[in-house]
Protein backbone atom coordinates (compact mmCIF):
# COMPACT_ATOMS: atom_id res chain seq x y z
CA UNK A 1 0.00 0.00 0.00
CA UNK A 2 1.14 3.60 -0.73
CA UNK A 3 0.80 6.53 1.66
CA UNK A 4 -2.77 7.05 2.73
CA UNK A 5 -4.72 3.93 1.04
CA UNK A 6 -6.09 2.55 3.64
CA UNK A 7 -9.11 0.46 2.36
CA UNK A 8 -10.61 -1.57 5.60
CA UNK A 9 -12.62 -4.12 4.05
CA UNK A 10 -9.60 -4.56 1.56
CA UNK A 11 -6.92 -4.22 4.60
CA UNK A 12 -8.55 -6.49 6.71
CA UNK A 13 -9.57 -8.85 4.34
CA UNK A 14 -6.09 -9.69 3.48
CA UNK A 15 -4.83 -9.67 7.05
CA UNK A 16 -7.23 -12.45 7.52
CA UNK A 17 -6.33 -14.44 4.22
CA UNK A 18 -2.46 -14.12 5.82
CA UNK A 19 -0.68 -12.22 3.25
CA UNK A 20 2.05 -9.64 4.11
CA UNK A 21 1.14 -6.13 3.59
CA UNK A 22 3.93 -2.91 3.92
CA UNK A 23 2.85 0.72 3.68
CA UNK A 24 5.57 3.05 2.08
CA UNK A 25 5.73 6.34 2.00
CA UNK A 26 2.84 6.51 4.95
CA UNK A 27 1.59 9.55 5.88
CA UNK A 28 -0.85 10.99 8.14
CA UNK A 29 -1.92 14.90 7.74
CA UNK A 30 -2.78 16.33 11.02
CA UNK A 31 -6.48 16.64 9.96
CA UNK A 32 -6.48 12.56 9.04
CA UNK A 33 -5.06 11.82 12.30
CA UNK A 34 -7.39 13.95 14.74
CA UNK A 35 -10.03 12.05 12.28
CA UNK A 36 -8.46 8.34 12.43
CA UNK A 37 -7.57 8.81 16.49
CA UNK A 38 -12.07 9.31 17.01
CA UNK A 39 -12.36 5.34 15.58
CA UNK A 40 -8.72 4.27 17.33
CA UNK A 41 -10.09 0.73 18.20
CA UNK A 42 -11.30 0.20 14.47
CA UNK A 43 -7.84 1.69 13.07
CA UNK A 44 -6.10 -0.88 15.13
CA UNK A 45 -7.62 -3.44 13.68
CA UNK A 46 -7.25 -2.43 10.03
CA UNK A 47 -3.45 -1.46 10.85
CA UNK A 48 -2.62 -4.75 12.53
CA UNK A 49 -1.91 -6.41 8.80
CA UNK A 50 0.80 -4.36 7.99
CA UNK A 51 3.81 -6.34 8.80
CA UNK A 52 5.96 -2.73 7.95
CA UNK A 53 5.43 0.66 8.18
CA UNK A 54 7.80 3.05 6.10
CA UNK A 55 6.83 6.61 6.91
CA UNK A 56 7.80 9.97 5.45
CA UNK A 57 8.50 12.26 8.31
CA UNK A 58 9.11 11.47 12.25
CA UNK A 59 5.32 12.83 12.97
CA UNK A 60 4.11 10.53 10.79
CA UNK A 61 5.92 8.00 12.71
CA UNK A 62 4.55 9.29 15.80
CA UNK A 63 0.85 9.28 14.64
CA UNK A 64 1.18 6.02 13.54
CA UNK A 65 2.23 4.37 16.58
CA UNK A 66 -0.58 6.53 18.49
CA UNK A 67 -3.00 4.42 15.81
CA UNK A 68 -1.44 1.06 18.15
CA UNK A 69 0.89 0.43 15.06
CA UNK A 70 3.88 -1.53 17.41
CA UNK A 71 6.89 1.01 16.87
CA UNK A 72 9.32 -1.78 16.11
CA UNK A 73 7.20 -1.85 13.04
CA UNK A 74 7.89 1.56 11.85
CA UNK A 75 10.31 3.04 10.39
CA UNK A 76 11.27 6.65 9.28
CA UNK A 77 12.35 6.14 5.09
CA UNK A 78 11.42 9.26 3.62
CA UNK A 79 9.47 9.67 0.25
CA UNK A 80 10.65 7.45 -2.70
CA UNK A 81 7.90 9.28 -4.56
CA UNK A 82 10.16 11.79 -6.10
CA UNK A 83 13.35 9.98 -6.52
CA UNK A 84 14.62 10.11 -10.30
CA UNK A 85 17.65 8.10 -11.82
CA UNK A 86 19.66 11.14 -12.18
CA UNK A 87 23.03 11.17 -14.57
CA UNK A 88 26.22 12.69 -13.15
CA UNK A 89 25.60 16.44 -12.54
CA UNK A 90 28.62 17.89 -14.06
CA UNK A 91 28.41 15.59 -17.17
CA UNK A 92 25.35 17.17 -18.02
CA UNK A 93 25.65 20.84 -16.60
CA UNK A 94 28.97 20.52 -19.22
CA UNK A 95 26.79 18.70 -21.80
CA UNK A 96 24.40 21.93 -22.20
CA UNK A 97 26.51 24.18 -21.38
CA UNK A 98 28.46 23.66 -24.29
CA UNK A 99 25.82 23.35 -26.51
CA UNK A 100 24.20 26.45 -25.22
CA UNK A 101 27.81 28.70 -25.75
CA UNK A 102 27.06 29.53 -21.90
CA UNK A 103 30.60 29.83 -20.41
CA UNK A 104 30.77 31.64 -17.62
CA UNK A 105 27.14 32.90 -17.92
CA UNK A 106 24.48 33.39 -15.22
CA UNK A 107 21.53 30.52 -16.31
CA UNK A 108 18.20 31.54 -15.18
CA UNK A 109 15.57 28.59 -16.35
CA UNK A 110 11.93 28.68 -16.19
CA UNK A 111 10.47 25.58 -16.79
CA UNK A 112 7.10 24.26 -17.88
CA UNK A 113 6.12 27.78 -18.05
CA UNK A 114 1.77 28.24 -18.55
CA UNK A 115 0.16 31.05 -20.48
CA UNK A 116 0.83 34.82 -19.01
CA UNK A 117 3.41 33.65 -17.21
CA UNK A 118 6.36 34.63 -19.34
CA UNK A 119 5.10 38.20 -18.58
CA UNK A 120 5.32 38.03 -14.91
CA UNK A 121 9.13 36.45 -15.52
CA UNK A 122 9.97 39.41 -17.56
CA UNK A 123 10.72 41.78 -14.77
CA UNK A 124 12.25 39.08 -13.17
CA UNK A 125 14.65 38.83 -15.58
CA UNK A 126 15.55 42.52 -16.20
CA UNK A 127 16.09 42.91 -12.45
CA UNK A 128 18.37 39.78 -12.36
CA UNK A 129 20.14 41.34 -15.46
CA UNK A 130 20.83 44.52 -14.10
CA UNK A 131 22.15 42.81 -11.01
CA UNK A 132 24.76 40.70 -13.35
CA UNK A 133 25.00 42.81 -16.57
CA UNK A 134 25.54 40.83 -19.77
CA UNK A 135 26.01 37.63 -18.27
CA UNK A 136 23.09 36.30 -17.68
CA UNK A 137 20.89 34.17 -20.18
CA UNK A 138 17.06 33.32 -19.89
CA UNK A 139 16.18 29.94 -20.57
CA UNK A 140 12.22 29.45 -21.35
CA UNK A 141 10.70 25.81 -21.52
CA UNK A 142 7.27 26.31 -22.23
CA UNK A 143 4.63 22.83 -20.67
CA UNK A 144 2.93 23.46 -24.17
CA UNK A 145 5.55 23.90 -27.71
CA UNK A 146 2.33 25.24 -29.55
CA UNK A 147 2.77 28.29 -27.58
CA UNK A 148 6.34 28.79 -28.78
CA UNK A 149 5.33 30.96 -31.98
CA UNK A 150 3.21 33.31 -29.35
CA UNK A 151 5.72 33.65 -26.99
CA UNK A 152 8.03 34.72 -30.09
CA UNK A 153 5.66 37.07 -30.96
CA UNK A 154 5.79 38.36 -27.38
CA UNK A 155 9.50 39.06 -27.28
CA UNK A 156 9.42 40.56 -30.26
CA UNK A 157 7.10 43.18 -29.13
CA UNK A 158 9.52 44.35 -26.12
CA UNK A 159 12.23 44.37 -28.94
CA UNK A 160 14.27 41.27 -27.08
CA UNK A 161 15.77 38.70 -29.35
CA UNK A 162 15.13 35.14 -28.45
CA UNK A 163 16.44 31.63 -30.38
CA UNK A 164 15.64 28.30 -29.99
CA UNK A 165 16.93 25.44 -28.68
CA UNK A 166 17.46 23.44 -31.44
CA UNK A 167 19.02 26.37 -33.64
CA UNK A 168 21.93 26.45 -30.59
CA UNK A 169 25.18 24.84 -31.38
CA UNK A 170 27.70 26.05 -29.30
CA UNK A 171 29.01 29.25 -30.01
CA UNK A 172 26.13 29.82 -32.25
CA UNK A 173 23.26 31.10 -30.04
CA UNK A 174 22.49 33.73 -31.65
CA UNK A 175 20.69 35.37 -28.28
CA UNK A 176 20.55 35.77 -24.53
CA UNK A 177 16.95 34.42 -24.46
CA UNK A 178 16.75 30.54 -25.32
CA UNK A 179 13.24 28.83 -26.21
CA UNK A 180 12.98 25.20 -25.66
CA UNK A 181 11.35 23.76 -28.67
CA UNK A 182 11.36 20.14 -28.65
CA UNK A 183 10.64 17.64 -25.85
CA UNK A 184 12.41 15.71 -23.61
CA UNK A 185 15.31 17.61 -22.58
CA UNK A 186 13.90 20.33 -20.13
CA UNK A 187 14.45 17.45 -16.83
CA UNK A 188 17.91 16.99 -17.62
CA UNK A 189 18.99 20.77 -18.85
CA UNK A 190 17.82 22.31 -14.95
CA UNK A 191 21.52 20.93 -14.38
CA UNK A 192 22.76 23.87 -16.36
CA UNK A 193 20.76 26.46 -14.71
CA UNK A 194 22.07 28.63 -11.40
CA UNK A 195 18.42 29.84 -10.96
CA UNK A 196 15.46 27.42 -11.87
CA UNK A 197 11.88 28.31 -11.58
CA UNK A 198 9.20 25.47 -11.81
CA UNK A 199 6.36 27.31 -13.81
CA UNK A 200 2.43 26.33 -13.37
CA UNK A 201 3.19 28.64 -10.12
CA UNK A 202 2.95 31.83 -10.88
CA UNK A 203 -0.99 31.34 -12.43
CA UNK A 204 -3.12 28.83 -10.84
CA UNK A 205 -2.38 25.94 -13.04
CA UNK A 206 -0.98 23.61 -9.90
CA UNK A 207 2.29 23.62 -10.34
CA UNK A 208 4.97 21.20 -11.33
CA UNK A 209 7.04 18.56 -10.66
CA UNK A 210 9.80 20.28 -8.48
CA UNK A 211 11.60 17.67 -7.32
CA UNK A 212 13.12 17.42 -11.31
CA UNK A 213 15.50 21.08 -9.98
CA UNK A 214 16.08 19.49 -6.64
CA UNK A 215 17.96 16.11 -7.23
CA UNK A 216 20.57 17.99 -8.66
CA UNK A 217 22.02 19.83 -5.93
CA UNK A 218 20.20 22.73 -7.07
CA UNK A 219 17.74 25.24 -5.20
CA UNK A 220 14.25 25.35 -6.69
CA UNK A 221 11.90 28.54 -6.98
CA UNK A 222 8.28 28.38 -7.35
CA UNK A 223 4.69 30.67 -7.01
CA UNK A 224 2.42 30.08 -4.35
CA UNK A 225 0.17 28.07 -6.69
CA UNK A 226 1.10 24.43 -6.27
CA UNK A 227 -1.64 22.16 -5.50
CA UNK A 228 -0.68 19.38 -6.99
CA UNK A 229 2.72 19.55 -5.39
CA UNK A 230 2.23 20.08 -2.02
CA UNK A 231 3.81 17.28 -0.90
CA UNK A 232 7.15 17.74 -2.17
CA UNK A 233 6.61 21.76 -1.79
CA UNK A 234 6.81 20.46 1.99
CA UNK A 235 9.67 18.79 1.61
CA UNK A 236 12.23 21.48 0.08
CA UNK A 237 10.88 24.41 1.81
CA UNK A 238 11.45 23.99 5.82
CA UNK A 239 15.34 22.46 5.00
CA UNK A 240 15.68 25.74 2.48
CA UNK A 241 16.29 23.38 -0.84
CA UNK A 242 13.10 25.60 -2.04
CA UNK A 243 11.93 28.73 -2.30
CA UNK A 244 8.36 29.43 -2.29
CA UNK A 245 7.45 33.34 -3.20
CA UNK A 246 4.35 35.09 -3.20
CA UNK A 247 4.61 37.02 -6.59
CA UNK A 248 7.22 37.47 -9.34
CA UNK A 249 8.47 40.68 -7.78
CA UNK A 250 9.23 38.71 -4.47
CA UNK A 251 10.88 36.65 -6.80
CA UNK A 252 13.22 38.82 -8.36
CA UNK A 253 14.33 40.36 -5.58
CA UNK A 254 15.08 37.07 -3.59
CA UNK A 255 16.99 35.50 -6.81
CA UNK A 256 18.89 38.88 -6.79
CA UNK A 257 20.01 38.49 -2.79
CA UNK A 258 20.93 34.64 -3.83
CA UNK A 259 23.57 36.17 -6.61
CA UNK A 260 24.94 38.67 -4.51
CA UNK A 261 25.59 36.55 -1.36
CA UNK A 262 27.16 33.35 -2.48
CA UNK A 263 26.86 32.09 1.26
CA UNK A 264 23.20 32.02 1.18
CA UNK A 265 23.22 30.14 -2.56
CA UNK A 266 25.60 27.64 -1.35
CA UNK A 267 23.73 26.78 1.67
CA UNK A 268 20.54 26.70 -0.64
CA UNK A 269 22.67 23.80 -2.76
CA UNK A 270 23.72 22.02 -0.08
CA UNK A 271 20.56 21.25 1.69
CA UNK A 272 19.20 20.39 -2.46
CA UNK A 273 22.25 17.67 -2.00
CA UNK A 274 21.52 16.11 0.90
CA UNK A 275 17.11 16.41 0.16
CA UNK A 276 18.30 14.35 -2.79
CA UNK A 277 20.32 11.71 -1.15
CA UNK A 278 17.23 11.16 1.64
CA UNK A 279 15.15 10.78 -1.05
CA UNK A 280 17.92 7.84 -2.63
CA UNK A 281 18.05 6.33 0.73
CA UNK A 282 14.37 6.30 1.06
CA UNK A 283 14.54 4.12 -2.72
CA UNK A 284 16.68 1.91 -0.83
CA UNK A 285 15.47 1.51 2.55
CA UNK A 286 11.69 0.85 1.25
CA UNK A 287 12.91 -1.81 -1.40
CA UNK A 288 14.64 -3.24 1.59
CA UNK A 289 11.43 -3.28 3.92
CA UNK A 290 9.62 -4.50 0.62
CA UNK A 291 11.82 -7.59 -0.53
CA UNK A 292 12.09 -9.07 2.93
CA UNK A 293 8.31 -9.43 3.61
CA UNK A 294 8.00 -11.27 -0.21
CA UNK A 295 10.53 -13.55 1.40
CA UNK A 296 13.27 -12.64 -1.13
Amino acid sequence: CVETELWPALLCGLHGLGVAMVLVNGRLSERSFRRYRMVRGLMQRILAGFSAVSVIRPQDGERFAELAVPEERIRVSGNSKFRYQTADPKEARDRYRQRLGLEDATVFICGSTRTGEEELLLPVYEKLRAACGNRLVWIIAPRHLERIPALQEFFARQQLDVTLFTHCTGDKRKADIVLIDCMGELADLYAAGDFNFCGGSLVARGGHNIMEVVRWGLPVYFGPFMQDFTDAAGMVVPVGAGFKVADADELGDLLVRHLRNRELYEQACQAAHKLSEQQCRAVREQTEIIRRWLGE
